[in-house]
């Protein structure tokens, strides 16, 4: 490994820090790309959404997923290389410097808990084929392959995908000069808006990474595993802009009750995971504001105001990373407590915030 493996004294490993920021209102983001919202969410959580979605609406929706990926992952390495520095842009066209950045990104890949990947053949601008053990998601793990590919070396690739027991084949191959899309207007990236926030995270005072991020969260930077110290889960960091992306597509192709299926899909494996490890959890306010507490340090957003009464709850959150997403984790987190599936709604829009209102 380069430099992956050096790690803070407070656990944070070396490209959390360099390519990540956490903000004071409550998102997480990418530190050359601002406009690039990520977010920590369980691994087991992803893969249910993408199933859970593709048995809803009778077709997998792996290739959606895969395509949302790449396009953002494009705008990603694209701000490291030239919103960094025109020398480091100018390097990795050269062989030497493309070998070195597929590296490069298969280490952040293991830091951000997308498997242990390992680059096995490279031609220059032509050509790689990368093994990843343990992928979180084939379809977020390839997407980022060919964005990173793709970018890197100013082509459209091709890509062939191989499950071989735990470890997945990416195979990309040049179809043609230059990044092109077919239809530039399918799975747009949009900026989410966003309201500005006076939370202080108390951070390291080596490497500014916000403690209540390392108190929760542990790495394995050479096995490619994030957990979540607490519970054991496995964790991992998802481009909330492409599952946005995604969203809204689907939406377009589908109508718009896709969100809706979105956030009961959410509920459903918030209500029997969190079922699964918490009990004699109390109904009060309090105890919502303690499971929301985790929405600031993963990148969700900021719980600004909750308020319970009887049977019914109403949560204000700022600048959440996916509202459908949201809605459905609070429902599910009301379901737990109080022993009962809810009804739940919420304001949908482009505001920077978003009420959700769940009842019995």
């Amino acid at each position: 490994m380069l430099l992956a493996d050096r790690y803070c004294r407070c656990g944070a490993p070396f490209y959390t820090r360099l390519f990540r920021e956490w903000n004071k209102d409550g998102t997480s983001t990418a530190r050359y790309h601002r406009d690039i919202r990520l977010c920590h969410v369980e691994a087991d959580e992803i893969n249910w959404m993408l199933a859970g979605i593709s048995r809803e609406i009778g077709y997998p929706v792996d290739r959606l997923a895969m395509e949302g990926e790449r396009k953002a992952f494009r705008a990603v390495t694209e701000g490291v290389l030239h919103r960094g520095t025109s020398l480091l842009a100018a390097f990795a066209k050269t062989s030497i410097g493309g070998k070195q950045g597929m590296k490069v990104a298969l280490e952040v890949g293991r830091t951000v808990g997308h498997g242990d990947g390992r680059l096995v053949e490279y031609e220059p601008g032509r050509r790689a084929i990368l093994e990843v053990e343990g992928a979180v998601s084939a379809p977020l793990v390839a997407g980022d392959a060919m964005g990173l590919f793709e970018t890197v070396h100013n082509v459209t690739a091709g890509i062939r995908l191989e499950e071989r027991g735990d470890i997945l084949v990416i195979e990309l191959e040049k179809v043609k000069d230059g990044l092109t899309w077919e239809d530039v207007d399918r799975l747009a990236l949009e900026n989410q808006p966003t309201r500005p926030g006076r939370y202080d995270f108390t951070r390291c005072t080596r490497c500014n990474t916000p403690l209540e991020v390392t108190k929760r969260i542990k790495w394995d930077v050479a096995g490619g595993m994030v957990t979540d110290r607490r519970t054991g889960a496995r964790l991992a960091t998802i481009l909330a802009t492409s599952l946005n992306a995604v969203i809204r597509e689907l939406s377009k192709e589908l109508g718009d009750e896709i969100p809706r299926m979105v956030a009961e899909i959410e509920r459903e494996y918030v209500a029997e995971s969190v079922a699964g490890r918490l009990k004699r959890l109390k109904r009060t306010e309090l105890q919502y504001k303690e499971l929301m507490a985790d929405f600031r340090p993963f990148g969700m957003g900021n719980p600004v105001e909750v308020a319970r009464g009887r049977g019914r709850l109403t949560a204000w959150i700022d600048n959440p990373f996916c509202q459908p997403m949201i809605a459905g984790r609070i429902a599910g987190l009301f379901q737990v407590v109080e022993e009962e599936v809810p009804r739940f709604e919420w304001t949908a829009g482009n505001e920077p915030y978003m009420i959700v209102e769940v009842s019995t």
